[in-house]
């Protein structure tokens, strides 16, 4: 089936889930992630944890950019940035920085989409804790993980996010970003980041002709980073590679922007100057067994 086709067959659906959605409680009342009218109340209740209206605008807009419809991705992004702003508000610091035991490391209150994984943390003491050994643990280089964030530890995503562990005699940062917390009540436990809100802003930013307001948009996710605003002179294209990358850490998306944006190369975690060199096979995954052999 042609690519296009394929495209065409998505955006269809969405048209659909987004007629069927369009009394979606999230609307008027927000995601309310607690069962507020009882337990019973499971479809007013998480509507962040389903498909729900904003989600369903969300992916019009990654589909759209796909297909390089960059007029409509914008529409649609915008709609998400102006109306859901109010209710998926961006963390405040002090649930991150200064939060030692229950740090909020997943930005729950951004995430416009998710899933509840019941794995998640059993996951990341397989591939990414301190107490794996060398051969085993997936942790990039301490120089291209530094060079990655410009050497901004003030980043709220670079502290809460890249830790030298306390156990498993390791020396430089590994990944704590799905690490478990103390308060096994928190909400925001086993939820796994699908989609969030900064990425409408980035959206926005590849999407929109004024070059101002495409920088504006990137300004925006940087305060609520702790970063500085950038130069009127910035290089769109590159920041937006940046934001990309700082960002979307365990969540899937850098590859998909690397194979929309067809990279050649990109880098290799494990070397601070040699890159993985990318083809049209490397960016093919594979379709999975449960699809094939039945």
């Amino acid at each position: 089936m042609a690519a296009e086709t394929v495209i065409e067959k998505v955006l269809h659906d969405i048209e659909t889930a987004e007629q069927l959605l369009a009394e979606d409680p999230i609307t008027e009342q927000g995601p309310h992630t607690t069962f507020e009218n009882g337990p019973d109340d499971f479809y007013n209740s998480y509507r962040n944890r389903r498909m729900n209206y904003y989600a369903v605008k969300a992916l019009e807009a990654r589909v759209q950019l796909y297909a390089g419809n960059n007029q409509k991705a914008l529409e649609a992004a915008e709609t998400v940035i102006n109306e859901a702003q109010n209710w998926f508000p961006w963390i405040e610091p002090s649930e991150v920085i200064s939060e030692n035991e229950n740090p909020n490391r997943i930005f729950s209150t951004e995430v416009i989409f998710g899933v509840q994984n019941k794995e998640i943390y059993s996951r990341q003491k397989a591939l990414f804790s301190g107490n794996l050994r060398e051969l085993k643990i997936l942790a990039p280089l301490e120089e291209r993980l530094e060079n990655r964030y410009e050497n901004n530890i003030n980043d709220y995503r670079y502290n809460p996010w890249w830790r030298i562990p306390t156990t498993g005699g390791k020396t430089y940062p590994t990944f704590f970003k799905y690490a478990d917390v103390v308060d096994t009540e928190k909400k925001f436990r086993f939820f796994q980041p699908l989609i969030r809100i900064s990425e409408m802003y980035y959206i926005a930013a590849e999407t929109e002709s004024n070059s101002s307001q495409a920088i504006g948009y990137l300004d925006t996710v940087r305060y609520h980073r702790g970063l500085n605003n950038l130069p009127v002179s910035a290089n769109l294209k590159e920041e937006i590679t940046k934001a990309y990358r700082k960002e979307f850490y365990g969540e899937g998306q850098l590859f998909f922007y690397y194979k929309r944006n067809n990279f050649s190369s990109i880098p290799d975690g494990s070397s601070p100057v040699f890159d993985v060199r990318m083809n049209a096979s490397k960016y093919v995954v594979p379709l999975p067994n449960s699809e094939i052999n039945n």
